[in-house]
This record gives C-alpha cells, structure tokens and sequence, in this order.
C-alpha cells in the first residue's frame, strides 16, 4: 500500500489544513502536549487524535460509493449487508427533513481496500432498510447487496451503549488530497458526552468525506455510525457526532433475516420489535480486536492512532492513555505524568 499520510506531521500543508483541525486553534489547550518524568522519558500528545492510515487492520470497513457523491463510509455487518450513515442517501445530503426521500439502493457499489489506488470494486446494492423512527434522529440505514463481500470478515454490533468518558476506535475514509481517498484510523479517541441517541467523539470534525464508523476498543464491535459534525471545525468544542448502534438492534435484525423472509421485512406483534431468527451465516458469531499501533515507531505524535509518542533515550515508539480501568497491553505499565497516565513499556 502506498504510504502518503505515512507522516502525518505534514497536517498543517495546504491540502490537510481544512482536515485537521490540530492545527488550527493556537490557543486550544489540547493541542500539542509534550509531558516529561523524572526519569527523562518524554511523552507528546496530540489532541483532538488526528489520524493514521489504517493500513489493512479494519478491513470490514469499506467505502460505498453512491451515484458520485463524496465517499461514505460503512462497515459489513453481514456477508452482504453493511451498516452506514442514512444521510449518505439522502437526496437532499446531510440536511433533515421527515420525508425526505432516499436515492435507490441500485446508486450503491460498495469499495474495498485502503485508498483510491487500492480500492476494489464489489457488489451493487440491492435495498436500503431504514428505521421506521423520525429520520431526523434515526441516522442510520442498511444497504443489503446483491451477493457477499468478497474477502471482508464482517463484526458484530455491540448490544449495549457508551458513556462520557469511555473510549472507542474510529475509521472513516477522508479525502487527504484532491480526488485521493485513504481510510484513516484513531485508537482510543475519548467520548465527551453521550445520550440515549448519540455520543460525542473528541476527534477533528471537517473531514472531507462522509461517515465514519466507531468500534469498541477491547472487542472490534460496532458501537456508533458517523451522524454529523460538531459546530466548529477548529477551537475548544471540536468534535464528530455518532449514532449509537445499540438502539438500532431492531432494523440490523432485520437486515440478517431479510433473504431469510424472502425479501420481506416482518415485524413483531408485540412492541414492533423483529424475530431474532436469522438468515444462516450471514451474522457475524465472533469479532476479532483489530491490531493496535501501540509499540510501532514513531517521530511525532501524529504518526501514532492515539496521538501519543513516547520518547526514551534513542527509543520512540506509539503508545495511549491509561487509568480509569483503561489497561495498558501486556509488557507496557501504566506510568503517571502529573494529572495523565500512558502505556510505556517495562
């Protein structure tokens, strides 16, 4: 794979300027952070986390290209559903309105791989599955193509919630350069808030792309989808909004057993809830954690997706946050630098 965004300390050239946001706000308290330990460790930080290229680690993540529109990003719930934005099909793009209509499935390819020069056609989708809620506050839908993903293990969605100060694991693909897509990756990117609709992910907003999916950090399952930015693209209050994928159980039941009902999607009697019987392996049974950058070598900490490098003598190398029932991988400890932890290797 072609290495462009190899170091992303180029963040504030021309073309990445109106992306990351990191280099905007000279007076923003979560920028460039260096912390020093008495034993001359060093560790510097980047917040909001700008971003690695994935480099193969989350292939389940696949772009969805939809009648030319910016690139959407989706992740493969199913052999041959996949889990996106509702937006993406808005004809009327990200704005909200109650009737909006949705382009047709048949618009939909979905594309795999990791940047615009290696991403691999697949297949066309078939129907989109929406929530029967208000459209406003139900961004989410599930493209159902017309045969399996070939070479993509899909994940499972998680079936419980996340709260203020939990972490997760973004991927979307975001155009870096014009007409040049790459799918970019944040481990550990901290939630500022949440509700019974959404979360608040500290990470920065303006990407030029669309969607972008949230993993739980310990198992690989889904656990939002990109609804919308936050207010502003740069300052203290940067920020991407998620939809959380738990309270949509009920339409991703019923995108496994749709082939299973013949096309037709049945509801429950009682409370309009779906049968959890499923189309035979179309459903996901395990999820793999995906790999972590923590030990990989680094020069700044851009080059990490936590946005932390840790420096130690001659030896540089990514590493996270800690605490908090956050624990470090096996052979790093959890190290404290004043009122913050980090993962340095024993």
């Amino acid at each position: 794979m072609l290495h462009r965004l190899s170091n992303l300390a180029l963040v504030c050239s021309g073309i990445f300027a109106a992306w990351f946001v990191a280099c905007a706000g000279q007076g923003d308290d979560r920028l460039p952070l260096t912390q020093t330990a008495d034993s001359g460790v060093q560790v510097d930080q980047l917040l909001p986390i700008p971003g690695v290229s994935d480099r193969g680690r989350d292939p389940a993540i696949v772009a969805v290209d939809i009648a030319g529109k910016p690139m959407c990003t989706g992740v493969a719930i199913g052999t041959d559903a996949v889990l996106v934005p509702r937006h993406c099909f808005l004809l009327s793009g990200h704005k909200c309105e109650e009737k909006s209509p949705l382009l047709a499935a048949s618009h939909a390819q979905v594309l795999v791989g990791e940047d615009t020069d290696t991403l691999a056609r697949g297949p066309r989708g078939l129907v989109v599955l929406e929530p029967e809620s208000s459209r406003c506050d139900a961004d989410v839908a599930v493209l159902i193509v017309e045969k399996p993903i070939a070479g993509v293990k899909p994940v499972a969605v998680r079936a419980h919630g996340i709260a203020k100060g939990d972490v997760v694991r973004t991927i979307a693909f975001a155009e870096v350069a014009v007409g040049w897509y790459q799918k970019i990756l944040r481990e550990y990117v901290p939630i500022l808030d949440s509700d019974e609709q959404a979360f608040k992910a500290l990470e920065p907003a303006c990407l030029i792309g669309d969607g972008g999916i949230a993993l739980d950090v310990a198992t690989g399952e889904v656990v939002g989808v990109f609804s919308h930015l936050g207010p502003s693209c740069d300052g203290l209050d940067v920020h991407n909004v998620y939809s959380r994928a738990d309270i949509f159980l009920p339409l991703i039941d019923a995108a496994y057993r749709w082939r299973g009902a013949g096309g037709v999607v049945v509801e429950d009697a009682d409370g309009g809830s779906y049968s959890a019987v499923r189309d035979a392996g179309t459903k996901p049974t395990t999820t793999n954690k995906p790999e972590s950058d923590v030990g990989g070598a680094c020069i700044t900490a851009a080059d990490c997706a936590a946005g932390v490098c840790v420096a130690t003598g001659s030896q540089r190398y990514c590493s996270r946050q800690c605490g908090a029932g956050k624990k470090c991988p096996t052979g790093y400890s959890c190290t404290s630098f004043g009122e913050k932890s980090f993962c340095l290797v024993k």
